[in-house]
């Protein structure tokens, strides 16, 4: 778990990859990079407290039900699973990158992370 707020739980999405690319980046982020490390915790520990983002800019929707968080250094991919009678939001990472130094087409992420993002939130689907 990486965040648990009163809005909501920010945790790692179930793949089928020994060590998960976002538990593995946030892990060398952490030790490499501290300064945007603490970019991305304090970020997320905002979301899991209010649920939401100000500015909204820091959340956006890259496809169908994948978001990202974004970080002036990086984005954090992820999806979020509706909250119950019993349980608050959860929201499940499933990937990380670094942001791109040239800019995309509308300014959006390489189709390769959204791609692995959707496969990543097919599989913690079908795990349940």
């Amino acid at each position: 778990m990486y965040a648990d707020g009163a809005s909501l739980t920010i945790e790692l999405a179930d793949s089928v990859e020994p060590m998960p690319q976002a538990d593995a980046y946030l892990a060398d982020l952490q030790r490499r990079h501290p300064r945007r490390f603490s970019d991305i915790a304090v970020r997320f520990e905002h979301y899991s407290i209010y649920g939401r983002f100000e500015p909204i800019r820091e959340l956006r929707q890259s496809r169908g039900d994948i978001w990202e968080i974004k970080t002036a250094e990086g984005r954090v991919l992820h999806f979020e699973l509706s909250a119950t009678s019993r349980h608050k939001r959860v929201v499940r990472v499933t990937n990380c990158c670094e942001k791109s130094k040239s800019k995309t087409q509308e300014g959006r992420l390489p189709e390769h992370h959204i791609r692995k993002a959707e496969a990543i939130k097919k599989v913690d689907d079908e795990r349940g």
